[in-house]
């Protein structure tokens, strides 16, 4: 039998954030943590998990249920190891049977509710909380695990105010924002549903266009490109509004509010406070690095653990060099 070829797998570094209610003042953010992880362990609830429809408020958007399938603490490194759950929406896939090649709809097994998972671990020995995020394409995002914990955080247990991800880039937030003099252009490319991720006042202030042409066309991918200067020539145009929709956006990434990764392609280029050219690509310039896993010998979570453990191990020791 040929070796099974190696799958690529890629990991991103997040800062997790969760400030308390003022009179619950007196608990760290990992006290915070352990407090969430706490109500939505299937290890602690009797194998009980605890599910929440992300865009249950939202009217004409599919469900979007999520729910935490394993986690665990390990108290010598001072890390969580887990993995959080998407229930499958959409066509039900085939099953091909071993003595045959007749298809047989999944959903006729009667075996459950497909899911897609997405592993994750997070770093708790310092006053930061870090976290190492496998990224899915098909499975749950970081934007869904930050709204997953602020859900039980602040409606479930009523003990926090705010929760937010910072992800990290080549050149650190900040110095991006302040940077900015004037945008040059920006490129745009995203899935006409995924739009619905982007947090809803930045949609309503800057999509609903994108939107429409979406409904009416039904392109599988939707590309925005504006441009403020002909390159070579001294004559540009205001980009004040582009600037602030970017810095919105950028923002709303930050915070965790948007999912950086509905997007395919988010590039600007842009004019610093130096009056020098420059360029960001936020998809391409974030900190995150790539494993190449046979998935045959993948056994247990502890197995992805080992896979992620020394890179996991050098980030932290950048963070708190």
């Amino acid at each position: 039998m040929k070796n099974k070829p190696l799958e690529p797998i890629k990991f991103n570094f997040y800062k997790l954030d969760i400030l308390p209610l003022k009179e619950n003042g007196d608990l760290r953010a990992k006290d915070l943590l352990d407090k969430i992880i706490s109500v939505c362990s299937p290890n602690k609830n009797g194998n009980k998990g605890y599910l929440i429809d992300r865009f249950e408020s939202r009217i004409g958007v599919d469900r979007r249920e999520l729910f935490i399938n394993y986690i665990t603490y390990n108290h010598l490194q001072k890390r969580y190891k887990g993995s959080i759950c998407l229930l499958r929406r959409g066509k039900t896939p085939m099953v091909k049977p071993l003595e045959s090649y007749s298809l047989i709809p999944l959903e006729s097994l009667n075996l459950g509710s497909l899911a897609e998972t997405t592993h994750f671990f997070i770093d708790v020995s310092s006053t930061k909380i870090i976290l190492c995020f496998e990224y899915n394409y098909y499975g749950p995002r970081i934007s869904d695990l930050e709204y997953y914990f602020r859900n039980i955080g602040k409606d479930n247990l009523g003990i926090t105010k705010k929760t937010s991800i910072t992800f990290f880039l080549d050149r650190p937030f900040e110095e991006v924002l302040d940077n900015i003099k004037e945008l040059n252009s920006f490129d745009i490319k995203i899935e006409p549903k995924k739009i619905a991720q982007i947090e809803k006042k930045i949609v309503n202030s800057y999509f609903t266009s994108l939107n429409s042409i979406g409904s009416l066309f039904s392109p599988k991918y939707l590309s925005f490109k504006a441009y403020y200067q002909t390159p070579g020539a001294s004559i540009r145009t205001d980009s004040s509004k582009a600037k602030s929709m970017v810095e919105k956006l950028i923002k709303s990434f930050r915070s965790g509010h948007t999912d950086l990764e509905s997007f395919d392609s988010f590039t600007i280029e842009f004019i610093n406070q130096n009056d020098e050219p420059d360029k960001l690509n936020l998809i391409k310039n974030q900190k995150s690095f790539t494993i190449e896993v046979n998935m045959d010998e993948i056994r247990s979570h502890n197995d992805w653990y080992i896979l992620i453990e020394n890179e996991f191990n050098k980030f932290i020791e950048q963070q708190n060099g």
